[in-house]
This record gives structure tokens, sequence and C-alpha cells, in this order.
């Protein structure tokens, strides 16, 4: 699509006569297009030469620039067209405005030279002003006329041949050529550097799944070598009290067995004597000497434990008064070891829970380690009866408990 001059064409024309006016200040005068549309607009003026140019051009756009300068070597004045197509610009905008440059140059009628600048270093004065100094041949000047319009197509389809003309539009199909030529390279490169960033980024994606299974599977055996120590420990500590208490049963039986009077025995005496009715009561005769008569069987003095129970206890031989013969008399609990058996008129006892017990009927409680049993009753030598912590009552073992 052409370029269109006619929208803004009074403001064109006038920066235009300003620049070429030798009396007026302003030497140089800025071009771009408006927004995305092929309307040509005046961007800027100004009159400090290519330092106060320069700085106007964003990399973005493309713009074109009619600038009056003077030759250093033939110190004539010289008017040169700056074609600037920023870095920013994309390929496909540039191939569309590639075209215009010959119209643009038409409507801008009297330039000596045509400098085509692409980046920062390109449009510094300095390298403005080589380029003009390197020109060999001194282009008379035609003044243009008064009324400036956009040649009208003519109905012929011959056109004299301008050898200048053909010139630059060699160069300007070889640049064109060359840019696309970048252009391509350009894209083919970063399309290579997307594969190759592709490929890396799937790498790097194996090695952490790699890395994070090895981790997970060291992580899953160290569990399970931590669950089988656990596990060896229990059963270790099983075993030892099992052990313990085998041995404590072994000694008790045996410091049983050593005593004189067998506590059971002696229990069994004490509830029979208890049941038979009370004896009568003799009849008085005043004898001096009498003494009444025994209603309950003498019982003998406990036997003290041998002197090899003790020193399997660490204890040493204690001599045991009467009283003290007295108070042992006392039930015999077979599975400690020692007389336990808690008076009816005393309050019961609690304890606490070793371990975990689940109950398998109704007559049973269930329990966690750390729970109290409360309103226990030693009902048999392995079993007690008590009453859970959410308030069922049943029977569960001794064993999984710890009086309190």
């Amino acid at each position: 699509m052409s370029v269109n001059f006619f929208k803004h064409k009074a403001k064109l024309v006038e920066a235009y006569k300003d620049v070429l006016d030798d009396n007026s200040d302003t030497d140089w005068a800025l071009f771009s297009y408006e927004g995305n549309q092929n309307d040509l607009k005046l961007q800027d003026t100004g009159d400090e030469g290519l330092e106060e140019l320069e700085p106007e051009f964003n990399s973005g756009k493309i713009m074109y620039a009619f600038v009056r300068v003077k030759d250093p070597n033939t110190k004539l004045t010289k008017f040169i067209l700056i074609v600037w197509q920023g870095e920013g610009v994309p390929a496909t905008r540039k191939g569309a405005c590639a075209n215009h440059v010959k119209d643009i140059a038409r409507f801008f009628q009297g330039s000596h030279m045509t400098i085509y600048c692409r980046n920062d270093d390109e449009i510094t004065p300095e390298e403005i002003m080589k380029q003009v100094t390197k020109a060999t041949s001194n282009f008379s000047f035609v003044a243009p006329k008064e009324d400036i319009s956009v040649p009208s197509p003519v109905s012929s389809v011959y056109q004299p041949i301008n050898p200048q003309r053909e010139i630059l539009s060699s160069r300007n199909d070889k640049f064109w050529i060359k840019m696309q030529q970048e252009e391509d390279a350009r894209k083919a490169e970063e399309k290579q550097k997307a594969v190759n960033l592709r490929k890396q980024e799937a790498v790097e994606i194996r090695e952490r799944e790699k890395k994070w299974v090895e981790a997970r599977n060291q992580m899953v055996k160290q569990r399970e070598r931590d669950i089988a120590e656990k596990l060896r420990a229990q059963k270790l500590a099983d075993d030892r009290s099992d052990i313990r208490e085998k041995e404590k049963a072994a000694w008790a039986e045996v410091l049983t067995t050593q005593r004189a009077n067998n506590p059971r025995a002696m229990w069994a005496q004490r509830e029979k004597e208890a049941s038979a009715p009370p004896p009568q009561e003799p009849s008085y005769q005043p004898e001096p000497s009498y003494e009444p008569e025994q209603s309950y069987a003498q019982v003998e003095p406990e036997a003290q434990p041998s002197d090899d129970a003790n020193q399997i206890y660490g204890n040493e031989p204690v001599e045991t008064t009467a009283d003290q013969q007295n108070n042992q008399q006392e039930p015999y609990d077979d599975q400690a070891g020692i007389y336990s058996e808690v008076p009816a008129d005393e309050p019961s006892c609690s304890a606490e829970a070793l371990y975990d017990y689940q109950a398998e009927d109704d007559t049973e409680i269930s329990f966690d380690p750390g729970e109290v049993v409360t309103d226990i009753e030693q009902i048999d030598e392995g079993w007690w009866r008590g009453t859970a912590p959410d308030g069922s009552r049943g029977i569960f073992p001794a064993n999984y408990v710890r009086l309190l």
C-alpha cells in the first residue's frame, strides 16, 4: 500500500520549505507514520543540526529526516534524506514500507543523497558527515516549484530512463534483499535456540525426576528399617518382660513353699473360723487358776524366708517379733508374690494402662496407653474388673495396667 501525503500535506510542505530556505533557522525536519497507518506526518523540527536530531530517532519506528548541512570540503549547502529503520520494527512492517522510499524522495525534491540508518552507531553526526564528504559528485540543486503536489499517474507506461534513479533503485533492492536475508538468518537462529532450550529443559526435568525417585526410595527404605528396628526392640522388651515375670513367679513360689505355714491354708482356715457359729460361753466356776479356753485355733508364727531367698532379693535376714508375725497373717497374692487384697471397707483402687487393649465382647472393656481404669476388683489371678474411661465396666488383663 502506498504512502499517503494528503492528510497532513500542509504541515509537511511547510516544514520542508523551512529547511530549504537559507534565511530560516530550521535546518532539519523529522517525519513518521501516524500509528500503524501509511499516513505520513510531521514529527518535529529543529535548528541545531544533526546533534539535536540524533536523539529524536525511535528504535521502534520507521522515520524520515530532511536535513540541511554544510559540506566540509566544498563549503556548499547540501540537502540529505535520512531513512531510519529502527531495529525494533517488525520485519513485516519494514517490508511494507520499503516501497515508500521512492515516493518520499520524489515528494521531498532537491535532496543530494539518501542515507540509510538502522542503529544508533549509524545515526551519529560524525557518521552522517563522513558519508557526506565521501560523495564524489556535487549535485546541482533545482529549486522546487511553489506548488508541490503528489505526481499523478500517467496514462502511458513509458517512463524516461534516469540513471541516478535506477542506481538508487538497485541499491534499495540490494539493501532490502540483505535485510531479508538477515531477518531469515535471525529467525533460523532463534528457532534453533528455542529447540536447544526445549531439549535442555527436558534433560533437566528428567534429572529432577530421577533424583526425586531416588530420594523417595531411600526414604521408604529408611522408614522400613526404622519400623523393623522398632519391632525388634519391642519384641526384645516383651521377651525380657516375660522372662522377668516368670522369674518373679518362680521365686514367689519358692518363697511360698519355704514358709512354715502356707498362707493359702491360713486364709482358708480364717474363713472357716469366721463362718463357724460363736462358741457358747462356759458357766462361771470361781476357780482361782481358771483360764478361759481359746476360741480360735492358735496360729503358728509365719516362717521367715530362707537365707537363699534373702540373698536372691538382696535382703538382710531380719528377726521377726510376735506382733510382726501377727501382722503378716494377711491374704497372699500368688501373682505378685505379696499380700495385696484390699479390705472391703477401704476405697477401690485405680490403675494406669501400660498398653492398648480392645475388648473382644461385651464382658470386657477397652483402653489406650496412659488412660486410668477405676473401681478395680481383683477377681482373678490374671483378670480384674474395673470401669473404663468411657464409663463401661468389665474385665481386662491385669498385666496390661499398673496400680496407682
